[in-house]
């Protein structure tokens, strides 16, 4: 065919298939419209979620403190769940026999705001300014290898041994909360709960949970955690008497 002549019937209609099938169709007007609709709904759905956002952003940084946010709802002295074992090889340093006693009677770990610890006489403590924690147990103490700030279930175990038969750990760590004005909100009594598997690790069998806001107007609140390995009534008596004595003054 040359330049210029008139196309056969053929031809032509090979040319006219081509070119509507170049040229996009547009839907019937029902189909238009039921796009723009969903193309609405995306939008809402867009705008519900960065809302909701705002939302989970409020509900992190309560999951951010351990021990005060419950599976089911609400408040508890569950932790999240942490990405390491809390057992590896111990390291320095190790903690002393027994903590320098207070006025009060107790004992007032340094940075840790005004949190007053009272324990048996003879037990052993650690502290560990990098997670704001301290620990006390009837066993000898030393910081694993790589620090406490991954331990599983968020739960530390700076033990140069497994625990003994009626032997005890118990951590005490604070975290800022952000909202002082609803600390009382967050107060937990002593609780028996299952044992966390991290204290399972290391020969616990019993264990105790309490979470202590300080409620004089700053933001830290506590979560202790006591750890026991088949305790007597009267050394779980005396773990128990450890987390409520516990108190901000």
């Amino acid at each position: 065919m040359g330049e210029g002549a008139p196309l056969g019937e053929a031809e032509e209609a090979a040319l006219r298939a081509l070119l509507e099938r170049g040229v996009p169709q547009l839907g019937a007007p029902a189909q238009r419209l039921e796009r723009v609709r969903e193309r609405v709904r995306r939008r809402r759905r867009r705008a519900a979620a960065v809302a909701g956002g705002a939302v989970l952003a409020v509900a992190a940084g309560l999951l951010a403190v351990p021990g005060l946010v419950r599976t089911g709802g609400g408040v508890s002295a569950a932790p999240p769940a942490g990405v390491r074992g809390s057992t590896p090889p111990a390291t320095a340093p190790t903690g002393t026999t027994m903590p320098p006693a207070t006025g009060e009677g107790g004992y007032r770990p340094a940075g840790m705001g005004g949190l007053l610890m009272r324990m048996p006489a003879g037990w052993h403590t650690l502290p560990d300014p990098a997670t704001s924690s301290v620990f006390t147990s009837t066993q000898d103490l030393a910081l694993p290898e790589g620090g406490c700030a991954h331990a599983r279930d968020g739960f530390c175990t700076p033990l140069v041994r497994a625990l003994a038969k009626g032997g005890a750990l118990v951590m005490f760590r604070e975290q800022k909360y952000g909202q002082a004005g609803k600390m009382h909100d967050l107060a937990l009594p002593v609780e028996e709960q299952a044992p966390y598997q991290a204290c399972r690790t290391v020969g616990g069998t019993r264990q105790l949970t309490r979470t202590l806001p300080d409620e004089s107007g700053s933001d830290l609140v506590v979560w202790i955690v006591a750890c026991m390995a088949e305790p007597t009534d009267e050394q779980f008596a005396a773990a128990r008497q450890i987390l409520s004595t516990a108190a901000f003054t």
